[in-house]
């Protein structure tokens, strides 16, 4: 497929969608660490951490990077390609997220599927800047949006089909947003587990992509909703919507990146569709 022959509307979608992404994630994580806490003290706590800083010094800390994660998340609509000042503020913003994230591996014991699963959120503002310096059809674009797919997906997976361990907060959510306990809530959750591997392989399967990536963003977009509706009420303040609104909000990444993928697949499916029409009419053409 000649990628030139794609309509550069079509491709302003797709950066749309990585602009958003990248927004959302940094906007919520911000809105956690200016309100609540962040993992850091699990690195650098007081007990057995690499380095020693006080609860104090923690908080001071979280709250300075929730402003650069605030200011950041506002610049996922203003970089470009020729403003590398931007550009690297967003490669800062990315490293911070895997500096987090890092923290909350420590924080739950070494678990690898943890730092896994949030693959899709510290990625987003480094698949922003992929996708402006080179392109979002660029070859190392796609396969750094799958990695960010798959991460998330698979990460899900081990825990959901228990794998390892499935974390308690999985049924409590199931409970919370939709009344299911006890067995069948067992076996819907390890149910979407052994989905979250299927759509993975089935990237690689052309006829099936679509609909796989379809089901993605659906369960992306789910997963991310069930927070605030299992964790808020009517008895908490603001329904609780200052501790239950953001999980959602910096889960996007979990709907948007599928929702690129199929964007991407469709589009690429209807150029070179396209491109084979036009290939029959001119060989007409020239018959006649």
């Amino acid at each position: 497929m000649n990628e030139e022959n794609i309509e550069p509307d079509s491709d302003n979608k797709l950066l749309f969608i990585l602009r958003l992404s990248a927004f959302l994630c940094l906007f919520g994580w911000a809105w956690q660490h200016l309100l609540w806490k962040a993992p850091y003290s699990a690195l650098i706590g007081q007990e057995g951490a690499f380095l020693h800083l006080a609860d104090n010094q923690i908080a001071l800390l979280t709250r300075l990077i929730g402003v650069a994660f605030l200011v950041m998340s506002g610049l996922c609509w203003t970089v470009k390609k020729e403003n590398s000042g931007q550009i690297m503020t967003l490669a800062v913003a990315g490293l911070l997220l895997i500096f987090m994230f890092f923290c909350r591996f420590v924080q739950v014991n070494y678990a690898l599927p943890n730092f896994i699963e949030h693959g899709g959120q510290m990625l987003s503002p480094l698949l922003l800047i992929l996708a402006l310096k080179f392109g979002v059809r660029n070859r190392a674009v796609l396969a750094s949006v799958i990695l960010a797919f798959c991460m998330t997906f698979i990460g899900h997976g081990i825990y959901a089909s228990g794998l390892y361990t499935t974390p308690l907060h999985f049924y409590a959510l199931v409970e919370g947003s939709l009344a299911l306990t006890g067995q069948p809530a067992d076996i819907m959750i390890k149910t979407a587990g052994y989905l979250d591997f299927i759509i993975c392989a089935a990237l690689f399967c052309k006829p099936l992509r679509g609909y796989c990536m379809a089901y993605a963003v659906f369960w992306g977009a789910a997963t991310a909703l069930a927070r605030p509706v299992a964790g808020m009420s009517l008895s908490l303040a603001f329904l609780g919507a200052d501790q239950f609104l953001q999980q959602a909000i910096w889960r996007a990444p979990h709907a948007l990146i599928p929702l690129f993928l199929f964007y991407y697949f469709a589009k690429s499916t209807e150029s070179k569709s396209e491109e084979v029409f036009v290939e029959q009419g001119l060989k007409v053409q020239k018959d006649f």
